[in-house]
């Protein structure tokens, strides 16, 4: 029988329930274990000196109150003198349940006085004629009162010590380095807590604005032009407060040129305000203090000078008032990295794909689009501090690091028998047609590159190296038979050597074409021939009698010497939520000899379960022993120098990087556990060098094409984004779909229908998921364009582009607060997941969260329902795969242009989502007929508690399609800005208790329903739940 209870809601009641389902806080998680695992775990898992590190200056504040050497203990016990008969449970009880067991000596005393005060602390001293206290809210002053004061006397049963200290730690890892710590010194005692005592560097706070000379900074920044805070602006600013300052695009973002600033218009109130975030704006920490400053002050000469009444003059008497410091608030960067022999990039923006070889002191840049030189310089590899390399946003582009060597600046192949060939119908921001060049990629050999190329259909290896003139290159090339060939290799110039040429010369010539230029004309013939060419910078040091040590290109494509022998083991942690499903950590190494930066940017997996892991600096490594336990998880560096990868793919045994300019396969010839051949499976052909054009994910369908998305904004891109398609070999590429803003993640279902996700912002107006189909328009237009950039390049007059009437609706919409940052998608397909599997799971990039779907497909269309998985994650997550070994879902990211995300997410990370076969309770399936939305549960409710009022609210809303960042919520009605209630008439619960239908008469199409769940299931338990729902369709009756 099916049981209905009516009721009307004319106006939506508010209650309890989050707006979105909120993971457990830390102490909430460890009071739901097992103090003896607990314990357990810590001293399995648990690090001393990094417990020593949390113990004195993690928010716990721990030292604060407790002693661990000679000096007194100002309000808890000396924890290095607690004696044996204290035990590890204990040392755990005591953090989570602070009252359970108070020491002698340190219970809290309230103390009546006879003026009716009450005063309560720890008693410090008593004596016949006063009693003293120390109150925890100040350490410093004790409350002295005299006994004839003293109207009534009472102990308190709960301690000084606060409830709730664990949930201010950052992880699951500091809480088990805490307790490994306390374990050490109670063992060691004070000896041991001197011997673990940190470094006086480690225990103080990073806080960028301290010591500065702002006057200084004011000044300097003044006497130069505003180029750089014009750059910052155009690259993180614009897209809020419009490119002309005045037409914000957010609602909440100021018009610099009239609106008055909410915090402040003086520089040091406006450097305040990026520094510290306020409202929705997130702390500017990607950039430094100089840097915050330099966009001030373009931002307060440009727009708000002679036409903002708030402006406030820089005078003497102002600079006079600020804080004072020393420093002049430059980057603290990292020191430099070890990216390898060689690293792919762009070089500055006039080179969007190179590839820069160190040759001990010089430096050679390769354009891979057409394998003529860049650029050679002296005195340093290249500097990459203001790019991804250094810092978490990296608007900045790599640079020679060093003094070009003008007298070794041509380096160029010509094509079919000339050096001035025809570019008319070449890619722009790709490579050279394939007749004239073919780039196969480069080789590892110790230290050395090979490079493997085509000019006209001959195939050449050339190896770049360093000679005993530290001015000069030398460049080695086995050229296989073929058509004759032109090469120039310098200018004929008075003040330049001429270039030599050695090795198998018969036929070659080297002579001075009419544009003075050295070239040299290699034959056409049937065999290899070896030539070495060596150029000379110094033309004092220039010989024709070099000798040349012997270089074998073709010997040395078979692999080399390690270049990274080292393999880092760390120590993984197992999940200690409770539930159905807990999160493992795998845990990254925290040092390499190369000053590797773990900013996880990929997964996959190797049919034996080892997982390869890609970074945005251009690394792969390869992790064994993702075992049950984590207890020794094996670390190896595979490959490095890539360009900004931010998709990987596990193929036959083959790793393939999906970087920006270009999809790598990474050979292993040797079978040393090192990458030695980079091959270009298949170059992209359209390049941008704007910071933020990157090439999102990689997936791979059943007939083995790859698949990535291309961002829209922010590039040089001919198209508006798009999803490309590689076909299995590598040979060919196509264009799946378009729209596409910043679709940072892909996912693939098991019919090999593909889903894309975009990121609110211009003609975004919230984050989404799309179903993708093939020819398919998914919302973003290129009528913008940047200082920096701009639609392909600049050809396309962004002015004039009229955007189309409309676009393919997505699958689901989600609202800035539930995932302003979207990853990709997974399905997990695989029993051994759980009642999560066989399921779209979605990942976000802003919160660090995983939501699952539910999907319905009405009339060809599909819409989806979303909740969200109960955990949060340490980073932002952006790619998830199933290990095939256990079934689990594994998902990894990283942090950086996260703003209005999440805070506190770590650089980068790798999680496991485990099951633990526990049950759980869900909504499983989500969809709406006329009048009615119903929602299945895995769990039967109370009938009964049906009646409450307050069990169900539905909000529900519209978004605009605009060229404005993002949209603000639209009544569906009425059209007006607001949301609009959705009352609920009556409820029906099916016979068996698990389908839930909530019937409303006003339900209609809507691009956002927001329904909160607040129902009891059958033993009385409560059950909470956010759903966020897109409608597109409502199926006929």
């Amino acid at each position: 029988m099916i049981r209905l209870f009516v009721f009307l809601l004319s106006i939506v009641v508010s209650f309890a329930a989050p707006a979105v389902a909120q993971s457990k806080t830390l102490q909430e998680t460890f009071e739901s274990v097992d103090p003896v695992r607990i314990a357990t775990e810590a001293r399995l898992r648990g690090d001393p000196q990094r417990g020593a590190i949390v113990f004195h200056a993690s928010a716990a504040a721990c030292a604060k109150c407790h002693a661990t050497g000679k000096e007194q203990s100002p309000l808890g016990p000396d924890l290095s003198d607690l004696g044996d008969k204290i035990t590890y449970v204990h040392l755990v009880e005591s953090l989570l349940y602070p009252s359970k067991s108070i020491r002698d000596g340190f219970q809290t005393v309230r103390l009546l006085t006879v003026d009716g005060e009450v005063q309560s602390g720890m008693i410090v001293s008593e004596n016949e004629d006063r009693v003293v206290l120390r109150d925890a809210a100040n350490l410093q002053s004790d409350i002295v009162i005299a006994k004839d004061d003293i109207d009534a006397r009472s102990s308190s049963e709960i301690s000084m010590m606060p409830e709730g200290l664990v949930s201010t730690l950052k992880s699951p890892r500091e809480f088990l380095d805490l307790l490994s710590y306390l374990f050490a010194i109670q063992e060691g005692g004070r000896e041991q807590a001197l011997a673990l005592m940190p470094a006086a560097n480690e225990l103080v706070p990073i806080d960028d604005t301290m010591n500065l000379d702002h006057a200084k900074i004011i000044r300097t920044i003044a006497k130069k032009n505003l180029k750089r805070g014009k750059q910052i602006y155009e690259a993180s600013c614009y897209q809020c407060h419009g490119k002309d300052g005045n037409t914000p695009a957010l609602a909440t973002a100021r018009a610099f040129g009239t609106q008055k600033l909410k915090f402040g218009s003086d520089p040091h109130s406006m450097f305040q305000t990026l520094s510290k975030g306020n409202g929705l704006m997130a702390s500017a920490s990607a950039l430094s203090p100089r840097e915050r400053y330099e966009v001030v002050a373009y931002i307060r000469e440009t727009f708000m000078k002679g036409s903002n009444p708030d402006y406030q003059p820089v005078t003497p008497k102002y600079l006079n008032s600020l804080p004072k410091g020393t420093e002049m608030g430059d980057a603290k960067l990292d020191p430099d990295r070890d990216f390898g022999p060689a690293l792919a990039s762009q070089l500055g923006r006039d080179v969007n794909s190179a590839l820069s070889v160190k040759l001990g002191d010089l430096t050679i840049a390769y354009n891979l689009h057409t394998m003529n030189q860049a650029q050679v310089w002296s005195g340093g590899f290249l500097n990459v501090d203001a790019t991804q390399h250094k810092r978490g946003r990296g608007e900045g582009y790599p640079e020679p690091q060093g003094k070009l060597i003008k007298s070794l600046d041509l380096w160029q192949w010509g094509h079919d028998g000339s050096l001035d060939y025809s570019t008319k119908n070449v890619l722009p921001r790709g490579p050279l047609p394939e007749k004239w060049l073919q780039y196969h990629g480069h080789y590892l050999h110790g230290d050395q590159i090979v490079l493997n190329y085509s000019v006209d259909g001959r195939e050449i290896l050339e190896v770049p190296s360093a000679t005993d003139d530290p001015m000069a290159i030398r460049q080695t090339l086995t050229i296989h038979g073929g058509k004759p060939l032109l090469l120039a290799v310098g200018r004929s110039l008075p003040d330049r050597a001429r270039p030599i040429v050695q090795g198998d010369t018969d036929g070659v010539t080297l002579t001075v074409d009419e544009k003075q230029r050295c070239v040299i004309q290699i034959p056409a013939g049937d065999s290899a021939r070896l030539l070495d060419i060596v150029r000379f910078g110094d033309a004092s040091a220039a010989s024709d009698n070099v000798v040349l040590s012997k270089i074998d290109p073709t010997i040395m494509t078979a692999g080399g010497d390690l270049r990274w022998p080292e393999t880092l083991t760390t120590t993984g942690y197992t999940g200690f939520e409770s539930g159905a499903y807990a999160v493992d950590t795998i845990t990254l190494p925290e040092s390499t000899p190369w000053n590797t930066w773990f900013r996880t940017s990929a997964i996959d997996f190797f049919p034996d379960g080892r997982i390869a892991v890609a970074t945005v600096g251009g690394d792969v490594w390869i992790a064994s022993g993702i075992d049950d336990d984590l207890l020794n998880i094996r670390w190896k560096r595979f490959a490095g120098g890539m360009f900004e990868p931010f998709g990987i793919k596990v193929v036959d045994g083959l790793i393939y990087v999906n970087g920006r300019d270009r999809l790598t396969r990474l050979h292993d010839i040797n079978d040393d556990g090192e990458a030695d051949f980079y091959e270009s499976f298949s170059a992209d052909t359209d390049v941008s060098t704007f910071f933020h054009a990157f090439n999102f994910d990689l997936q791979t369908d059943a007939d083995g094409n790859f698949y990535y998305a291309k961002s829209g904004q922010y590039t040089d891109y001919k198209l508006p984004g798009s999803i490309v398609k590689v076909s299995a070999d590598g040979t060919n590429r196509e264009i799946i779909c378009t729209g596409l803003r910043t679709p940072n993640g892909m996912g693939i279902l098991p019919n090999g229908r593909l889903t894309v996700s975009d990121n609110q912002g211009t003609w975004m107006p919230a984050s989404k998921i799309n179903l993708v189909k093939q020819d398919g328009f998914y919302g973003y237009v290129q009528n913008k364009g940047g200082g920096a950039w701009a639609p392909d390049g600049g050809k396309i007059n962004h002015r004039k582009v009229v955007p189309p009437y409309t676009f393919d609706p997505p699958l689901i919409w989600m609202p800035q607060e539930v995932d302003n940052s979207s990853g990709g998608q997974v399905f997990v397909d695989d029993e051994r997941f759980g009642p999560l599997a066989g399921r779209l799971l979605h990942t976000s990039f802003g919160q660090g969260s995983l939501f699952y779907l539910m999907t319905q497909e009405i009339d060809g269309q599909s819409q989806a329902a979303l909740a969200r998985f109960p955990h949060d994650f340490g980073t932002g997550i952006m790619r998830g795969r199933t290990n095939p070994v256990d079934g689990q879902l594994y998902v990894t990211g990283l942090n950086g242009w996260n703003d209005n995300g999440r805070g506190n997410l770590a650089d980068g990370g790798v999680y496991r989502v485990r099951y633990t076969g526990k049950p759980i309770r869900m909504i499983t399936d989500c969809k709406v007929y006329p009048g009615k939305l119903q929602i299945k549960f895995n769990f039967p409710l109370d009938p009964d508690a049906l009646e409450e009022r307050n069990s169900y609210a539905a909000t529900q809303w519209n978004y605009q399609w605009t060229g404005n960042y993002g949209s603000d919520h639209y009544h569906p009605q009425t059209g007006e800005v607001g949301e609009q209630s959705l009352p609920i008439e009556s409820a029906t619960l099916s016979e068996d208790g698990k389908t839930l239908s909530l019937n409303t008469p006003d339900l209609r199409p809507v691009d956002q329903l927001h329904l909160q769940l607040d129902v009891m299931d059958a033993n009385g338990k409560t059950f909470n739940e956010d759903i966020y729902w897109t409608i597109h369709g409502i199926p006929q009756p």
